[in-house]
């Protein structure tokens, strides 16, 4: 009309955004299964950052963070729904999808407790080494502290994996068991006159660190030095 468009009320209008609040709203007014198969709804409609080219609109910005903060909440609430169930399948499945929205907030560390819960120490450890990567070359810094416990957990966990399977409490409760032996590693790589200075790290950092320049040696041509 008159070189605008306008919305044509005679036309049914759907938004996504809608859909979402609308399913969560109803959600927290169910329980048991039904209220279970609404945050699974409202988790699978959400993509992501709302409109992220507009991110620099401050409306955008708010309305983006208001949507994350209401998919985080869903998150957890299935999360505890699927621990209390001993339900390892759909909480990998939860994690994974978190993780691949958003990839700099550490879902790969709840990812990876998980195969660990379940005794897959090579899915763990790849997950761990993709993380690595995409910190590299997407951040150019290493994973975070907690993640880098959890790895020097994994591999304790896998000279001890001969373990009772039904014996789930312990394994959820993994870094309080190997965190002692963590601590004789470290005693064992360290004296107590040891610096930390500015060019300090656990001897499993710089393990992934030469793995880091290893790989982008090969993909650029320059000189390798590590300190």
């Amino acid at each position: 009309r008159e070189g605008m468009c306008y919305f044509n009320d005679s036309i049914s209008l759907e938004l996504d955004t809608q859909e979402f609040e609308e399913t969560l709203r109803q959600a927290k007014d169910e329980k048991g299964a039904k209220r279970t198969s609404l945050l699974w709804k409202a988790n699978e409609l959400y993509r992501g950052e709302l409109i992220p080219a507009n991110l620099s609109d401050m409306w955008f910005f708010q309305k983006s963070k208001y949507y994350k903060k209401l998919y985080i909440w869903a998150t957890q609430e299935l999360e505890n729904q699927l621990q209390k169930n001993w339900d390892y399948k759909n909480r990998l499945q939860l994690y994974a999808r978190a993780a691949s929205i958003y990839p700099f907030e550490n879902w790969q560390l709840k990812l990876m407790r998980c195969n660990l819960e379940m005794y897959r120490y090579d899915e763990a450890l790849e997950i761990y080494h993709d993380t690595v990567e995409l910190y590299a070359r997407e951040m150019g810094s290493a994973p975070t502290d907690e993640m880098q416990e959890c790895f020097e957990s994994l591999e304790l966990m896998d000279e001890n994996h001969q373990r009772d399977v039904n014996d789930a409490d312990s394994w959820r409760n993994m870094d309080k068991i190997f965190r002692g032996k963590r601590e004789d590693v470290q005693k064992a790589i360290f004296t107590e006159k040891d610096v930390q200075g500015a060019y300090y790290c656990t001897y499993p950092s710089f393990v992934d660190y030469c793995r880091i320049v290893v790989r982008a040696k090969e993909r650029n041509d320059f000189p390798a030095v590590l300190m």
